[in-house]
């Protein structure tokens, strides 16, 4: 039996699925609402790219930063 093998305990069934290639703009109503309610309707095709965007490339990018953190460097020459 390999090593990490021995410590699984048991299976995580409760996580919410990873976003992935998800437009945040044209999934959140209450934002397209006030974008239309406040007369911003002229950015609709804008916001919807920028949503594209936000969803999917900036959303990969974030996750790499979390998953890669800093590293301390004490003394510089």
């Amino acid at each position: 039996m390999p090593t990490a093998a021995q410590f699984l305990t048991h299976t995580v069934d409760n996580q919410a699925p990873p976003l992935r290639d998800l437009n945040l703009y044209a999934s959140d109503v209450a934002l397209r609402e006030a974008a239309a309610c406040e007369g911003g309707g002229w950015g609709e095709a804008d916001l919807l790219a920028y949503g594209a965007i936000a969803g999917g490339e900036l959303m990969e990018l974030g996750t790499t930063a979390n998953e890669n953190k800093p590293k301390l460097k004490l003394f510089d020459r």
